[in-house]
């Protein structure tokens, strides 16, 4: 059987599972991938399970039902896809009843500066380091963590459009699949910690016995559903809502061109810069 966590960072680890993310850090084992969600490069109909956690609302609208087609073609038929994410509806109930507490007990970094609308707002679209914002001259203005937030619906859709059935709203460490009830903790040989212990979290570096296991997290706000693959559907740009085609760059031939050479020049800084680091030793 054959399993992939998709976003789960490269200091997670469990026995027989493969890991997929496009962040820092090493990825020189054979079940470790970099790549982005929705263009995995791994082969058709592999996975018997694909498991993501809180990772689609990092991922801009423009490319989830990408993202949700390589899901799709990465499975084989009949196999069960696993998505928790922050949950919208929770979230806009907690904002029309003013509760404060909700936003205070789950954002890292609080965005109360504007009242209980910036924090409810801060769930859905947050500043972070993944998607940059640019202007029409490509300056850079700044960059984002959430995207996009979904309720159990929008979930429900996408999904369903691209291949999947027998859609269930699940609950925290409730799936169906008995492996996936295992909590997400940080674990050191036998004993496991909280994931949001800030002190242990520091001991995660690379070369440290100390790493992320286990599944679901952030009961107080995520939302958990579960899919089985019962379809093959081919992804294509003419198959997506025409609200996620809308705007996106990939229309243009002008901004097709700007954005290969953004691209290129920011690949060759990074291997220039990872170059002096060996250099000088810093």
């Amino acid at each position: 059987m054959r399993k992939i966590n998709i976003g789960a960072g490269t200091y997670w680890h469990k026995e027989g599972w493969e890991v997929l993310d496009n962040g820092g850090g090493s990825y020189n084992q054979p079940w470790k991938h970099f790549a982005n969600a929705w263009d995995t490069k791994l082969p058709s109909d592999a996975f018997d399970i694909v498991y993501t956690s809180h990772t689609l609302e990092h991922v801009p609208h423009f490319l989830i039902e990408k993202a949700i087609a390589e899901f799709n073609r990465i499975l084989k038929p009949g196999g069960i896809l696993r998505i928790s994410v922050p949950d919208l509806e929770k979230a806009a109930r907690a904002y029309i009843a003013n509760d404060v507490s909700f936003f205070k007990e789950i954002e890292l970094h609080p965005a109360d500066h504007l009242g209980i609308g910036s924090m409810f707002l801060n769930l859905i679209i947050s500043p972070g380091k993944q998607t940059i914002s640019a202007n029409r001259d490509f300056e850079m203005i700044g960059s984002y963590a959430h995207t996009y937030a979904y309720d159990f619906e929008m979930l429900k859709r996408l999904v369903g459009k691209w291949g999947f059935g027998d859609i269930v709203r699940s609950a925290y460490g409730q799936s169906s699949v008995e492996e996936l009830r295992e909590p997400n903790t940080i674990a050191y040989k036998s004993e496991r910690f909280p994931i949001e212990d800030e002190e242990v979290r520091k001991r995660l570096k690379p070369g440290s016995e100390y790493y992320i296991t286990g599944f679901d997290n952030k009961p107080e706000y995520s939302l958990y559903i579960e899919a089985i693959k019962h379809e093959e559907v081919a992804y294509h740009p003419d198959k997506e809502f025409e609200y996620t085609r809308r705007n996106r760059f990939d229309d243009s031939e002008v901004w097709r061109i700007k954005s290969a050479l953004a691209r290129t020049g920011s690949r060759m800084v990074d291997r220039l810069f990872s170059l002096y680091q060996r250099i000088t030793g810093r």
